[in-house]
């Protein structure tokens, strides 16, 4: 099964497959959503010297869970299909990392921490720019 989404915040996905997304991604009949978006704190792992441990990968993994349910923390009912959700997709991530093929050197955790902090510092400048456009804007009304 493949999907691929394209465009800005609130584009469909499409999939080949037998599913439609919704029961792909939850399970549960009925659940629509047409604007999905990826969790920042949910970092690549792949391909970096040293290797990410399992702790990342199940890091990664919870906030993957989080993300697809809505929830932060599970109610005690929920809690055990949480949990094996998280150990589930943990043990998939680390058998995918095995299995993948790479002919590049590994990425340096160092390098990829500075492009973070610059995108991070792009954004604040553009939101600190559209901030003071906005205040400028309400200024002159």
């Amino acid at each position: 099964m493949v999907a691929s989404a394209s465009g800005s915040k609130g584009s469909q996905l499409s999939w080949r497959g037998t599913q439609p997304a919704a029961v792909l991604r939850t399970g549960l009949e009925g659940y629509q959503t047409s604007e999905l978006s990826m969790c920042r704190n949910i970092k690549t792992l792949h391909h970096f010297e040293p290797p990410a441990n399992e702790e990342e990968v199940e890091a990664s993994a919870l906030q993957y869970v989080r993300k697809v349910t809505g929830m932060s923390k599970p109610s005690k009912v929920n809690a055990m299909a949480f949990q094996t959700a998280v150990e589930n997709i943990t043990a998939v991530v680390i058998k995918l990392f095995d299995a993948l093929e790479v002919h590049t050197p590994p990425r340096s955790r160092e390098v990829e921490r500075l492009k973070a902090l610059e995108r991070g510092k792009k954004r604040e400048e553009q939101l600190r720019a559209r901030y003071h456009l906005t205040a400028v804007k309400r200024t002159n009304e």
